[in-house]
């Protein structure tokens, strides 16, 4: 069943969409009417097709096969699949769209294991174990529907300068991007790993001996606890996962029935 959805008017300044195909925009703006309030819909070419284009007999299942590769090419929807049965998340869901009575999904969260190959913008995986986080002299902020980093110069020069400054304590540039894309994963939104807030908090946490591991634990954690309450889930954010409550997330044991949330303040 359809829902009513909005659009603001900044998405018509959206580089990102701006490079989009007329059709792949389109079906991009169509796209959360048939998806669920945490923007998750059943996922195959052909319902997208009955979905969105109808009435149109140009657009074809092969064309919205093309389509979808297109959305996710360019980071705005992974395609994954569970149980044998696919599905479409709408990345950052959330940060556009604010349903008055949200319900909670019962389509299961993507995961990195579940994406179908090719669906989605992974990590690179090539950057040096010992290169810091980017700073701000690197990094130029993508606009709010894109994913790209938006380095400066090339990688090899950034690589060098950090290499050359070589902080101890900090997060390399591959842990920080595999922090925040894992959080992405788990919550459908897309928060950038080139923020200074959130570089700072992960930094601040790497210097006090916590691993990458222990922020995924706390992401998994938090998910588990958050996800599904609609008071709470706006609270998965680097602010609150990656702050001075960090440990005590780590350290939390969520119940099988769930419940029991901790009030945010």
């Amino acid at each position: 069943m359809a829902r009513m959805r909005t659009i603001k008017p900044e998405s018509c300044l959206s580089e990102t969409l701006a490079r989009l195909s007329d059709r792949a925009c389109l079906l991009f703006a169509y796209l959360p009417c048939f998806c669920d309030d945490e923007g998750r819909m059943r996922y195959s070419p052909a319902l997208v097709k009955a979905q969105a284009f109808p009435l149109r007999d140009a657009i074809t299942v092969d064309t919205c096969t093309e389509l979808v590769a297109e959305l996710s090419s360019a980071g705005l929807v992974i395609v994954y699949e569970i149980d044998g049965k696919r599905y479409l998340q709408v990345r950052n869901f959330s940060e556009h769209q604010h349903p008055q009575k949200p319900k909670p999904s019962v389509i299961p969260a993507p995961v990195p294991s579940a994406y179908v190959p090719g669906s989605v913008l992974m990590p690179e995986t090539q950057e040096s174990a010992d290169v810091p986080a980017e700073t701000p002299e690197t990094v130029a902020e993508p606009d709010a529907y894109g994913t790209d980093t938006g380095l400066k110069g090339s990688s090899r020069e950034v690589v060098e300068k950090s290499r050359e400054d070589g902080v101890k304590g900090k997060a390399t540039v591959g842990q920080a991007r595999q922090i925040v894309t894992y959080l992405n994963h788990k919550t459908g939104k897309n928060f950038k790993h080139t923020t200074k807030q959130t570089r700072s908090l992960i930094n601040a946490r790497m210097a006090e001996g916590f691993t990458v591991d222990d922020f995924h634990r706390v992401i998994d954690n938090k998910v588990a606890e958050w996800a599904r309450d609609p008071k709470m889930v706006a609270y998965l954010r680097p602010e609150t996962l990656f702050g001075t409550k960090f440990e005590g997330y780590l350290q939390q044991r969520i119940g099988a029935k769930g419940g029991g949330y901790e009030q945010y303040d």
